[in-house]
C-alpha cells in the first residue's frame, strides 16, 4: 500500500497567477499500528470505548420485498420462456427483495432534547391587543373569509370535567344527548375580521339572516367524542358545544381546521397575562384531545430575588446555581437550514412503492330507462344493456384509463334472457378503481351505454325517446330486442353516452356531483377525437354556464347513477392483471377493479410490479367501393380481432385465437378474441372499442394480430347467412412493440381470395410491409405497402385504421436503451464489443425521461454489472458507466436532503454489488478507481462533488456486501482491502464514520501546550483525521470563494453536531476528550474575528467577509469548543495566546444568538431563502396553478432538472449521438420552460435561494410553516440562544476570577475590563431568557464587589453604563429580570451611594421619555421596590442610608412623572422637542444633567433629519462642557464667548452660581477635552448635513483646530483643513447657483381650550427647504386631529386675518396658519448681503393680509387695494436656527399700507428678484422665463402696467414723493426687463425663437408705455438716439415686432 497519498490537507505554493496553494503529499498514519503499539496505554484508559472502534458494526440483510398482491405479479415459468436480457433483468428486480447494509449503531443515539418553552421579554411585549392582531394578521396570514361552511346538528352541554382522561377500557360518557337537544344549523367558522379572534357562526338557515356567534379564543380544547365517528366536543369552562357531522372524514376536517387555525392564532398573539408555561406536550398535541388553553408566566418574589443575589457571593456559588439548572446541549438546539449529510445521520428513505395516484372508487348503481315494464313493482329495462366506464382529460386531450366493463342486467328483462352462468367472479365487478396523477377540474368520467343489435338505429332511439312512461311501447321494445338477440347472438350497437366530473375546481374529489343526462351516441362521431369536441362543449355549457338548453346533444330519457368516493381498503379488489389485493376479505364476493391508468407526463417512480399488457383500438374502415363481396354490400360491419402465434399455414375461414383477450363484464377472464359494435347501414363505420390483450413473454416474429371483417345481416332474410366474412389485415405483433402508442393505415385483404379453402395463403406475414413517419400526436404511424403476393380489396389502398398502446414493465420502445443492453448481451470483453458497448452506453444520454424513470433500477444494475469486469484501471467501458451515470442522476429533481429519494431509494434498498471471482474485482474497484481521472477533469469535477453522496454511498454499501459475501469481514481490517490504493483519498468520509473519535487517537496530553495548540504540524501527528479536516476549513477561510467556504465551515459544524448528539459522548470527560481535539477551531475563530458579519440582511463588505450564516456556524464550533474544553485549560489558553479578538468573538456570539422572539423568527422563516428540496417542494405543490397553459410535468421535470443537474449545466467529457456536448439543455426543453438555464455552481450559494413571489403560491408556504414547525424554531431559537449566553458567561467568570491583576491595570482603563464588563451587559441588553437572568445578575454583583474601583473610577463610565442598564431593565416586561434589577441597584448604592446618585439621575435622564406607558409604570414599580429594601435593610446600613435612597428615588420619580407625556406626544416632533427642552431647564444648576437632555434633544432632531436643530444642540452641549471645563481648571482656554458667535443663543447656557459649584464636584467622565473635541465633530457634521457651510467654516473649526494645534494632532489638523477646503467650496458653488434653500416659515397660531396651555398662543414654525402650505397644513391637520380624538373637532382658519377667539365655536380647535418671511430693515439689508446670512440669526418675520376701505380682502381696482403688514418678533430673545423647530411669538405690531405704497411694495419685491436673476453667474433660464412672462407677456401684462396706469397716469392724486419713488422703481424695471430679454436670447436654443420674439414685442409696447407715463426714461431715449450714429436709409420707426427676430438671424 503506499503511504504518500494526496489529501486536502498540506498545502504548498503554486506558481502562476494561481495565489491559492495546491494539495502537496502527506504521510498518513497507520491508525492499527498506533492501536497495537499504545494497546497498554489504551486499555488502562477510563475512555477507552472512545479510543477503539467496536467489532462488527456493519449489518448485511436482505429483506423480503412486500408486495401488495396476494400471489406474484409475474407469471410462472416467465423467466425461463424469455431470452431477452432486458426482460430477464425486470424479472429479476420484481422478484427480488430489498437489500440492506445498515451500521449498528446508526440508531443508538441521545434521543431529541425535551424542551420547555422559556420566557423572553420579546414574546410579551405584544401583549397589547391592537400589536397583537397586527402580528396574528401580518404573520398568520388569517383571512376573513369563510374556512369551514356545512350543516350540522349542534347542542349545548352542561359544565363538566375535561381534564379527567378516562381509564383505559372504560368507555366514555357522551358529552350530551344529540337526540333530545340537537338542532340543524348551518355552522360557519371563521375569524371576525381579518384582526379578530376565531368564531363559530350559527345561523337557521344558509341566508343567515339571524346569526348567532362563538368566540373561540376562550375555548379549552377540542376533542372526539369515543361513542360516535362523526361527533366531536368544543369545551369551555361553562361548558361544551357538541357537533355531529355528515360523516368522519367531514368531522376530521372540522376538528383538525378549528385545532389547527384557533392554536395558530394563539400563538402569533400573545395575550395580556403574557408569558409560556410548561405545556404536558409542547410540540404534538393528543391525536383525541386538541388543547386550546392559554397560560401564564411564572411568578418571582423579591424576596427570593435578594436571598439569590445575597448567596451568590464566590465562584463555587454562582457554578453551583447554573448546575441545577437543566440546560440542553449546545448544539443539540443549534438549527440549520440545509440539508448537509454530517448534521446529523441521513434517515434512509422509505422502501420504493408502487406509485397508485390519487385513487377513487366507482360503484355502479343503476341505469334505467324511462321506457321500462314493471317487475314487482319495481322498473326494469326493456332489454339489456352493456355498459363501460373511461377517464378523458379534455385539458391534455388524451384518455387517462382503460376502460371498465360491467352491466347492470337481470337474469331476464322482459322477453329478453341473458345467460351469465359462465361468467368469472372477476367480470362480474361493479366497482372500478381508478387512478390519476394530477386532479383536475377537466378530468371527465364518461360512460358508453351498448345494446343488442337492431335494425334502423335512428328507429330504436325514436322509439326509446316517444315510448317513455309507455309500458305498452316497452313491451314491443322487449320482443323486438329478443329477436334481434336469437338471430345475431352477442352482436352490439352503439346507444348512448353520459359524463361527469370527477375533480371539483379546488382539486378535491367531487362525491357530489351526477351523471348528465343520457345522450343519443352519434354514429358518425365515434372516433376519440369527436369524442374531446364533444366534452369540450359539454363542459363549456355545463359546467362554465349550467345552461342545458343550448346543448345540440340528444336526450335519451334515462339516467345513471353511481357514487364517486375516496378509496378505502376494506373491499376486495384485484388488479389490472386481475390479481388479488391483500388483504382479499371475501372470495365469495365480486371484487372491485383496479383499472390501469394511463398518465399523460412521466412519473418519478419506478415500476416494481410485472405487467404486460397491448391495448388496440380499431379506429375505422373503409367499404365504400362498390362491392367487396359477392354475397354481401359490406353495410353493417363488425371487426373481429385475435392474436395468433403463428403464420406458417393457410389462414383458415374460422382460425382460433390464443386465449390472451381479456374479457367483458359477466364472461371469462380471458377469451380468443373480441368483438366491435355494429354501425348499421353505413360502409365507412367508426369504432370506439378498446381491446386488451395479455402478451406473451416471448414475441416472436410469427406473432401478430389478425382482424377479420364481417357483414351482419340485420334484416330477415331467407337461406343469407347471419355474418359475411368481408376481409383480413393483419399486424405482426413485433411492430405493434416498437413504441409506445403507434397508428397503422392498413390494408384489408380479400376473404374470398380462395387459396385452396382458406383465406390467406401460408407465410402470409412476408406480404406485411410497414412504412413508419414520426408524428405529433403519436410516437410512431405507419402505412401498409401492398405486396403483390395478396388479393388486396380497393387495389390495395389502405381502407383500415387501427390504433396500439403497449403499456408493460417488461418491454420498452427506446433505441438507445435496446441497443445498450443487446451490447451487454453480445460483451465479450474484446475490443470491438467494448467499443459498441461504450457507443451504446453514450446513446443512453439521449433516453426519453419516462424511460429512465420506470426502469432505473434494472438499467443502474446493469451499467453497474459492467464495472468488475473492467481490466485495467482506466477502462472506457467504466469511465462511460460514470460518465452516464453523472448525467443520470443530474436528470433526477431533488426531494429530501438535496437527493433524489428515487436515486436515494435505489442506493439504500435495490444495489447489490457483484465482483469477478477470478479477479475479485467488486463494483467500488471500479467506482473507486475511475472516480480520480474523473475528479482531474475540470468539466466533470463540479459534477462528482455535488453527487459525491452517490458514489460515495456506492462504494461503502458494495465494500460491505463484497467483506460478507467473501467472508472477508472477519479478518482484519489491513486485511480486507489490500488492493485499493486511494481509499485515503476519500478520508472526508471518515467524518462521518462513527467511530471517528477513535481514528484521532483522543489520548491523554504529555503536556498543558499540546492541550491549547493550533492546527500546526504537532496536532498533526497526534490527531491526523481531525489535522485534515481543521486544516481545510482554515486554508478555505481566506478563499476568494463564499461557496466553499461556507462548505468547509458547513462540514466543520456538522461533524460537531454529529459529536454532541452521540450517546458516547455524554459523560463530561468525554466531552473535555473529543473537545480536545477541535481546540484549533478557538485559534481559527479568533484569527478570522475581523471578518465575522453579525447581521443577517447585511451583505458581506469585502470577498473575504464571511455571509451570516457561514458566521453562525463558525460561532456555535467555537461556542462547542468552549463549552466543553476543561476550564483549567481554557485560563491556561488565555495566560499563554490572550487576544482581544477572543473578546470580539464573544461579542458576536452574542449579537448573533440572542433570541430575537417569536414575531421576527417566523418573519425570518416567512422571507428565508429556502434550499432546493423546499423549493421544488412548493414549485409542485402550486405548478398546476402557476403554470395551468401550456404547462406539463415533463416541463416540470426539465427545469428541475436545470435548477439541480450540474451536469445539465457544464459538459461532459462524452458526447450525445446526435453531437451535442453532454449537459448542454436541449433546446426543446428551453422552448417549452421559457426560462434560461440557471447560473453555473460556482456563482451560487450553498443554499440556492427562491422567494415565494417566483412560483405565486403561498398555500405550500402555510403548509411548509405549520404551527408545529414554527414552535419548534422558536423553542430551539430560545435554547440556543439561553445556551450560548450561558457559554459566554461561563469564558467572562473565568477571566474575571483569573486575572484580577489585568483587570485592575490603570484604574480598569484596559482592554480586558472594558470588554469583560461590557460584554457582560450586553447579555443583559439583549433580551436574555428567564432563566440566565439570575446567574448574570450574580456575575455583574460578583464584578462590583470584586472590583469596586474599576466600577467607580470617575475616569470611565462603566458604572453609568451599569446604571443605565440595570434601569432599563427595571422597566422590562420580564417580571425575573424587573426585579433582579431593582434588587443590584439596591446592592451599588449601599456600596457607593454618592456616585450612585449622579450616574442613576443621568441614566434616567435618558431612559425617560423612551418608554412606552406600561414600561413606564414598571420602572416606578422598580424604583418602589429599591426604597423599600433600603428602608427593610435599614438596620443593616448606614445610617442615614435609607433616607437618601429615598430622596434618590424620589428625584427619579420626578423625572418620570415630568416626561410621563413623551410618549403622548411622539407623533408630534415639535410638541415633544418643547417637553424635553422644559425638562432641560429645570436642570439649569446640574450641568451633567441639562447635557444628558440636551444629548437627548439632538438625537430627536437627528432622527427627525432636523441636522441644524441637531446641530445646535450639540453646539449647547459643548458650550457647557467648556464651562465645565474652565470652572475645573482655570486656565483651561475654553470660554462661552468663544460660541456666541455661532449662535446668539448660546448665552442661555450660561453656569449660575449653583451651577458653577456642582461643577466643581462633578464626578462624570463626560466632561472631557476629547469629548468637547467629540461634541464639536458631531456639530460640524450636522451642519454640513444642512448645508450651513459658513458656520463649518468660520466658526467650529475656528474653535477647535487651535486645540488640534496645542496637542500637535496632525492628523486631525489635515482632516479639518481638508474638511474647510471642501466646505469653503461648498459655498462659493452655492452663491454662484444660488440653489440653495435653508427652510420656510410659517406662524401657527392655537384657538380652543381643548389644547389646554396652547391656547391663544403663536408660534413660528421652521420647515425644511421649500415646504408648501398646503403639506403643512395638511400634516398638523392630521397630527392634531388625531391627538384632540375625542376631545373636540379640529377646524383650519384659511385667511391670515386676525381672530376674534371669543367669536370662535368653543367646542371645537382652530389653528390658523400663515406663511411668513424673515424681516429685515434696509440696514441689516445692506449687511446682510449673502443668501445665507439672511436665513441666519432670524429673530422678526413678516406676512401681508390684504384689505380694502369697503370690508373685502380685495379688490379689483389697484387704487382701492390696501395692505397691512405684521412684524413678528420670537420670545425670549431667541433667533432661528435654534434648538428647536418653532419658537414663542411676544410682539406683533401692525403696519398699513395706502394702495400706491401697496404698489411699490410689489414693484420693489419684483425688481429684486428679476435682479438676483439676471446678475446671476449662471442664470436660471426657467425662472428668468417666469419673470420675463409675468412682466413682458399680454395674457398677464396686467399687474405692473395696471400699476402704472392707474398711479403714474394720475400723479396728481398721489403724493409726489411716492409717484417719484414708483417712477423709478419702474424705470429700473424696464432697464432690468432689457437687460433679461438679452440674457434670454443669449442662453436660447432655436425651439425658443418665438418665444424671444413675444418678449421683445412686449419689452417695446411697455417701453413705449412707460416713455409717455415717465418723462425721464422719454429723455433719456432722446439723448442716446441723438448720440447713435443713425444708418442711412433706416427710419427712425422700429416698432415692428419682427425686426429683431430679423436681427436675430441675422447676428
Amino acid at each position: 500500500m503506499p503511504r504518500a497519498i494526496a489529501i486536502d490537507g498540506g498545502l504548498e505554493e503554486s506558481s502562476g497567477t494561481d495565489s491559492f496553494r495546491r494539495p502537496k503529499p502527506v504521510e498518513v498514519p497507520d491508525l492499527e499500528a498506533i492501536f497495537e503499539a499504545k494497546r497498554d496505554a489504551i486499555n488502562s484508559d477510563e475512555l477507552k470505548h472512545l479510543l477503539l472502534p467496536p467489532k462488527d458494526e456493519i449489518k448485511v440483510q436482505d429483506i423480503e420485498r412486500l408486495s401488495r398482491t396476494i400471489d406474484s405479479s409475474v407469471p410462472e415459468n416467465t423467466y425461463e420462456q424469455t431470452n431477452d436480457l432486458f426482460a430477464r433483468k425486470c424479472i429479476e428486480f420484481y422478484s427480488g427483495g430489498w437489500n440492506i447494509v445498515e451500521r449498528k449503531d446508526e440508531g443508538d443515539r441521545v434521543p431529541s432534547p425535551t424542551l420547555v418553552p422559556l420566557v423572553y421579554e420579546s414574546d410579551l411585549k405584544h401583549a397589547h391587543k391592537s400589536s397583537a392582531q397586527d402580528l396574528m394578521h401580518e404573520l398568520a396570514n388569517i383571512s376573513s373569509k369563510e374556512i369551514l361552511n356545512s350543516s350540522l346538528l349542534c347542542s349545548r352541554a352542561e359544565s363538566r370535567d375535561t381534564s379527567d382522561t378516562p381509564v383505559k377500557g372504560q368507555k366514555k360518557e357522551p358529552a350530551v344527548s344529540l337526540k333530545a337537544k340537537a338542532k340543524k344549523r348551518v355552522v360557519v367558522f371563521r375569524f371576525k375580521t381579518e384582526r379578530g379572534p376565531p368564531i363559530l357562526e350559527f345561523a337557521k338557515d344558509d341566508k343567515r339572516a339571524h346569526k348567532e356567534e362563538l368566540d373561540l379564543s376562550a375555548s379549552n380544547s377540542i376533542e372526539y367524542d369515543d361513542n360516535s365517528t362523526d361527533t366531536f366536543v368544543i369545551n369551555f369552562d361553562e361548558g361544551a358545544y357538541v357537533f355531529q357531522c355528515e360523516d368522519m372524514a367531514t368531522r376530521e376536517k372540522w376538528v383538525s381546521t378549528v385545532a389547527d387555525k384557533v392554536n395558530l392564532w394563539r400563538r402569533v398573539v400573545p395575550q395580556a397575562n403574557g408569558g409560556a408555561d410548561v405545556p404536558d406536550s409542547p410540540l404534538e398535541p393528543s391525536p383525541q384531545r386538541f388543547s386550546l388553553k392559554n397560560t401564564r408566566g411564572p411568578k418571582v418574589d423579591t424576596k427570593s430575588v435578594f436571598l439569590d443575589l445575597s448567596q451568590s457571593r464566590s465562584p463555587q456559588d454562582r457554578k453551583s446555581l447554573r448546575s441545577r439548572l437543566a440546560r440542553p446541549d449546545l448544539l443539540a438546539v443549534y438549527q440549520v437550514d440545509d440539508a448537509a449529510p454530517l448534521s446529523k445521520p441521513i434517515p434512509p428513505p422509505p422502501h420504493m412503492s408502487e406509485y397508485l395516484g390519487h385513487r377513487f372508487v366507482v360503484t355502479c348503481q343503476d341505469l334505467t330507462m324511462r321506457m321500462n315494464l314493471s317487475a314487482n313493482g319495481r322498473p326494469l329495462n326493456p332489454e339489456p344493456f352493456f355498459c363501460s366506464l373511461v377517464l378523458y382529460d379534455i385539458r391534455e386531450n388524451c384518455v387517462v384509463s382503460e376502460r371498465f366493463h360491467f352491466d347492470l342486467n337481470q337474469q331476464r328483462h322482459g322477453y329478453c334472457e341473458v345467460d351469465t352462468s359462465a361468467a368469472h367472479l372477476e367480470t362480474r365487478s361493479r366497482r372500478a378503481v381508478f387512478s390519476v396523477s394530477d386532479p383536475h377540474p377537466e378530468i371527465y368520467l364518461v360512460l358508453f351505454v351498448e345494446k343488442t343489435l337492431q335494425k334502423d338505429f335512428n328507429a330504436v332511439i325514436e322509439a326509446y325517446i316517444r315510448g317513455a312512461d309507455n309500458p305498452k311501447a316497452a313491451e314491443r321494445q322487449s320482443k323486438a330486442a329478443a329477436d334481434a338477440m336469437a338471430r345475431h347472438g352477442g352482436q352490439r350497437m352503439p346507444f348512448a353516452w353520459a359524463a361527469r366530473p370527477v375533480f371539483r375546481s379546488d382539486k378535491e374529489l367531487d362525491t357530489r356531483a351526477e351523471f348528465s343526462p343520457l345522450f343519443r351516441q352519434d354514429l358518425e362521431k365515434m372516433r376519440e377525437e369527436d369524442m374531446f369536441r364533444v366534452l369540450h362543449e359539454y363542459h363549456r355549457t355545463m359546467v362554465k354556464t349550467s345552461t342545458q338548453g343550448k346543448l345540440r346533444f340528444t336526450m335519451v330519457p334515462g339516467a345513471f347513477t353511481a357514487s364517486v368516493e375516496r378509496y378505502a381498503s376494506n373491499y376486495p379488489t384485484v388488479t389490472p392483471s386481475l390479481l388479488p389485493v391483500a388483504p382479499y376479505p371475501d372470495k365469495e364476493l365480486a371484487p372491485r377493479r383496479e383499472v390501469m391508468s394511463f398518465y399523460p407526463r412521466a412519473l418519478q417512480h419506478a415500476h416494481l410490479t410485472y405487467y404486460d399488457f397491448l391495448y388496440v383500438y380499431p379506429r375505422s374502415v373503409n367499404f365504400a367501393a362498390k362491392r367487396v363481396s359477392k354475397s354481401s354490400s359490406a353495410r353493417n360491419v363488425l371487426c373481429r380481432i385475435m392474436l395468433l402465434d403463428t403464420d406458417k399455414f393457410a389462414l383458415d375461414p374460422n382460425p382460433s385465437g390464443a386465449p390472451l383477450v381479456y374479457g367483458r363484464s359477466n364472461t371469462q377472464r380471458y377469451v380468443s378474441y373480441a368483438e366491435t359494435t355494429v354501425s348499421y347501414h353505413t360502409r365507412q363505420p367508426t369504432f370506439n372499442e378498446e381491446v386488451k390483450i395479455a402478451l406473451p413473454p416471448t414475441v416472436s416474429r410469427h406473432h401478430h394480430l389478425l382482424f377479420t371483417f364481417f357483414h351482419v345481416a340485420v334484416k330477415e332474410k331467407k337461406k343469407s347467412k347471419t355474418m359475411v366474412r368481408l376481409g383480413h389485415a393483419v399486424l405482426p405483433l413485433a411492430v405493434a412493440l416498437t413504441t409506445n402508442r403507434a397508428r397503422f393505415h392498413m390494408c384489408v385483404a380479400s376473404a374470398s381470395a380462395g387459396y385452396d379453402g382458406h383465406d390467406l395463403p401460408p407465410n402470409y406475414l412476408e406480404q406485411i410491409k410497414m412504412e413508419g413517419k414520426t408524428r405529433d400526436t403519436y410516437d410512431k404511424e405507419c402505412e401498409q405497402e401492398p405486396l403483390p403476393g395478396l388479393r388486396w380489396l380497393d387495389d390495395g389502398k389502405p381502407l383500415f385504421v387501427v390504433d396500439t398502446r403497449s403499456h408493460s414493465t417488461v418491454r420498452h420502445h427506446d433505441d438507445h436503451l435496446r441497443k445498450f443492453f443487446n451490447a451487454c448481451a453480445r460483451h465479450d470483453r474484446t475490443t470491438r464489443s467494448d467499443t459498441e458497448l461504450c457507443n451504446a452506453i453514450k446513446g443512453l444520454h439521449a433516453m426519453q425521461d419516462a424511460t429512465l424513470f420506470g426502469f432505473l433500477p434494472v438499467i443502474f444494475n446493469q451499467l453497474l454489472e459492467l464495472l468488475p469486469s473492467s481490466p485495467s484501471n482506466h477502462d472506457d467501458v467504466t469511465a462511460n458507466v460514470i460518465t452516464y451515470l453523472l448525467y443520470a442522476v443530474g436528470r433526477m429533481p431533488v426531494t429530501a436532503h438535496e437527493r433524489s429519494q428515487l436515486v436515494h431509494q435505489y442506493v439504500e434498498h435495490v444495489f447489490k454489488t457483484s465482483y469477478d471471482s477470478t479477479s475479485m474485482r467488486a463494483v467500488h474497484d471500479g467506482l473507486a478507481h475511475q472516480l480520480l481521472p474523473i475528479l482531474k477533469d475540470g468539466q466533470t469535477r463540479d459534477s462528482v462533488v455535488l453527487y459525491a453522496w452517490f458514489f460515495l454511498r456506492l462504494i461503502s454499501k458494495s465494500m460491505a456486501q463484497f467483506l460478507f459475501e467473501t467472508k472477508m469481514h472477519k479478518k482484519p481490517r489491513k486485511k480486507r482491502f489490500p488492493q485499493v490504493a486511494c481509499k485515503f483519498d476519500y478520508i472526508r468520509i471518515i467524518c462521518s464514520y462513527s467511530q471517528f473519535v477513535s481514528l484521532n487517537l483522543p489520548l491523554s496530553p504529555e503536556t498543558l501546550d499540546e492541550c491549547v495548540s493550533a492546527c500546526d504540524h504537532t496536532f498533526k501527528r497526534r490527531h491526523y483525521p481531525a489535522w485534515v479536516l481543521l486544516s481545510n476549513v482554515t486554508s478555505m477561510l481566506d478563499h476568494p470563494d463564499r461557496n466553499l467556504r461556507q462548505r468547509a465551515i458547513a462540514t466543520l459544524r456538522n461533524v460537531l453536531m454529529r459529536h454532541d448528539r452521540q450517546l458516547t459522548a455524554s459523560s463530561r470527560a468525554a466531552r473535555e476528550r473529543v473537545a480536545m481535539l477541535y481546540f484549533p477551531v478557538v485559534h481559527m475563530v479568533t484569527a478570522h474575528s475581523q471578518y465575522l458579519t453579525t447581521s443577517s440582511t447585511a451583505e458581506p463588505r469585502s470577498p473575504l467577509h464571511l455571509s451570516h450564516d457561514a458566521t453562525r456556524d463558525l460561532l456555535a464550533c467555537f461556542l462547542f469548543v468552549l463549552k466543553n474544553y476543561d476550564p483549567q485549560l481554557i485560563i491556561y489558553y488565555h495566560r499563554t495566546a490572550f487576544s482581544r479578538s477572543f473578546f470580539d468573538v464573544l461579542r458576536h456570539a452574542i449579537d448573533t444568538f440572542h433570541f430575537k422572539g417569536r414575531k421576527e423568527i417566523v418573519a425570518a422563516m416567512m422571507d428565508a431563502p429556502i434550499t432546493h428540496q423546499h423549493a421544488i417542494k412548493i414549485i409542485e405543490e402550486g405548478y398546476t396553478t402557476v403554470k395551468r397553459k401550456g404547462s406539463s410535468a415533463s416541463g416540470l421535470i426539465d427545469w428541475r432538472t436545470r435548477t439541480r443537474s450540474v451536469v445539465d449545466r457544464q459538459s461532459l467529457s462524452a458526447s450525445t449521438p446526435n453531437g451535442s456536448h453532454l449537459g448542454t439543455p436541449r433546446k426543446k426543453t428551453i422552448e417549452r420552460s421559457g426560462t434560461s438555464p440557471v447560473p453555473p455552481l460556482e456563482e451560487q450559494s450553498s443554499t440556492t435561494r427562491f422567494r415565494l413571489s417566483t412560483v405565486g403560491s403561498s398555500s405550500a408556504l402555510q403548509g411548509a410553516l405549520s404551527p408545529q414547525k414554527i414552535d419548534k424554531a422558536v423553542l430551539h431559537a430560545g435554547h440556543f440562544a439561553m445556551e450560548s449566553a450561558f457559554v459566554v458567561l461561563e469564558m467572562l467568570e473565568l477571566i474575571l476570577q483569573d486575572f484580577p491583576d489585568t483587570i485592575e491595570e490603570q484604574d480598569g482603563m484596559n482592554y480586558v475590563a472594558q470588554d469583560s464588563f461590557g460584554i457582560l451587559l450586553e447579555l443583559l441588553r439583549k433580551e436574555p431568557s428567564d432563566n440566565i437572568v439570575p446567574h448574570v445578575f450574580a456575575s455583574i454583583k460578583a464584578f462590583a464587589e470584586t472590583y469596586p474601583t474599576v466600577l467607580f473610577n470617575p475616569q470611565v463610565d462603566y458604572n453609568q453604563e451599569l446604571c443605565h442598564t440595570a434601569l432599563r431593565a427595571c422597566s422590562s416586561s420580564l417580571p425575573r429580570l424587573q426585579k433582579y434589577s431593582a434588587v443590584l441597584l439596591y446592592f451599588l448604592l449601599k456600596q457607593n451611594i454618592s456616585r450612585m446618585t449622579q450616574d442613576v439621575l443621568v441614566s434616567v435622564s435618558k431612559i425617560a421619555g423612551t418608554l412606552t406607558e406600561s414600561a413606564d409604570k414598571r420602572l416606578q414599580t422598580a424604583i418602589d421596590k429599591v426604597a423599600e429594601l433600603a428602608q427593610a435593610n435599614a438596620a443593616r446600613s448606614q445610617p442615614g442610608f435609607s433616607s437618601e435612597v429615598e430622596g434618590l428615588m424620589r428625584r427619579v420619580r420626578t423625572v418620570l412623572v415630568n416626561t410621563s407625556k413623551f410618549q403622548q406626544y411622539k407623533s408630534d416632533p415639535e410638541t415633544l422637542v418643547d417637553l424635553q427642552w422644559d425638562v432641560a431647564n429645570s436642570y439649569s444648576t446640574s450641568p451633567d444633567l441639562r447635557l444628558t437632555w440636551l444629548e437627548k434633544m439632538a438625537s430627536n432632531q437627528a432622527e427627525s433629519k432636523c441636522w441644524v436643530e441637531a446641530g445646535m444642540c450639540v453646539v449647547h452641549g459643548a458650550a457647557i462642557t467648556a464651562q465645565v471645563l474652565a470652572v475645573r481648571d482655570p486656565n483651561s482656554p475654553y470660554r462661552l464667548k468663544d460660541f456666541e458667535a455661532i449662535s446668539p443663543n448660546i448665552n442661555m447656557e450660561r453656569l449660575d452660581a449653583l451651577a458653577v459649584e456642582q461643577a466643581k464636584s462633578l464626578t462624570s467622565p463626560l466632561f472631557t477635552t476629547r469629548d468637547w473635541c467629540t461634541w464639536f465633530r458631531v456639530a460640524i457634521s450636522c451642519f454640513k448635513r444642512a448645508e450651513y457651510y459658513e458656520l463649518v467654516g468660520a466658526k467650529l473649526y475656528n474653535l477647535i483646530t487651535p486645540r488640534f494645534e496645542e496637542q500637535n494632532r496632525y492628523t486631525l489638523l489635515s482632516e479639518a483643513h481638508s474638511d474647510l477646503h471642501e466646505c469653503y467650496e461648498h459655498i462659493l458653488q452655492a452663491n454662484k447657483n444660488r440653489m440653495r434653500h435653508f427652510a420656510t416659515y410659517y406662524r401657527v397660531k392655537f384657538f380652543g381650550a381643548a389644547f389646554e396651555t396652547m391656547d391663544g398662543k403663536e408660534f413660528i414654525y421652521k420647515e425644511p427647504n421649500i415646504t408648501p402650505l398646503a403639506t403643512v397644513s395638511i400634516r398638523l391637520k392630521s397630527l392634531y386631529t388625531k391627538h384632540l380624538a375625542g376631545k373636540a373637532a379640529l377646524e383650519m382658519i384659511t385667511d391670515s386675518n386676525d381672530v376674534d377667539a371669543s367669536t370662535l365655536d368653543a367646542s371645537k380647535a382652530y389653528l390658523q396658519i400663515t406663511h411668513v418671511e424673515p424681516y429685515f430693515d434696509e440696514e441689516e439689508l445692506a449687511e446682510r448681503a449673502f443668501h445665507f446670512h439672511r436665513n441666519y440669526k432670524l429673530q422678526r418675520f413678516i406676512y401681508e393680509t390684504p384689505f380694502t376701505a369697503s370690508g373685502k380682502a380685495r379688490s379689483e381696482s389697484v387704487t382701492e387695494q390696501c395692505k397691512r403688514k405684521t412684524i413678528l418678533t420670537l420670545a425670549n430673545s431667541a433667533f432661528f436656527p435654534a434648538l428647536r423647530k418653532r419658537c414663542r411669538l411676544y410682539a406683533c405690531p401692525h403696519m398699513c399700507l395706502s394702495p400706491i405704497r401697496v404698489a411699490i411694495d410689489e414693484m420693489t419685491k419684483k425688481l429684486l428678484k428679476i435682479e438676483e436673476i439676471v446678475e446671476a453667474s449662471i442664470p436660471n433660464l426657467v425662472m428668468l422665463q417666469l419673470q420675463l412672462q409675468g412682466t413682458l407677456t399680454s395674457q398677464v401684462n396686467a399687474g405692473p402696467m395696471q400699476y402704472a396706469a392707474e398711479f403714474l397716469g394720475k400723479k396728481d392724486q398721489f403724493p409726489k414723493r411716492d409717484i417719484r419713488k414708483l417712477s423709478d422703481l419702474f424705470e429700473k424695471l424696464l432697464e432690468h426687463m432689457r437687460a433679461g430679454v438679452e440674457v434670454h436670447r443669449r442662453l436660447i436654443s432655436e425651439e425658443h425663437l418665438e418665444l424671444q420674439v413675444q418678449l421683445e414685442a412686449g419689452l417695446d409696447r411697455m417701453s413705449a408705455t412707460l416713455e409717455q407715463l415717465i418723462p425721464s426714461i422719454r429723455q433719456k431715449k432722446r439723448r442716446s438716439m441723438r448720440q447713435m450714429p443713425q444708418p442711412k436709409g433706416v427710419s427712425d420707426k422700429v416698432d415692428e415686432p419682427g425686426i429683431h427676430y430679423l436681427n436675430h438671424l441675422l447676428g
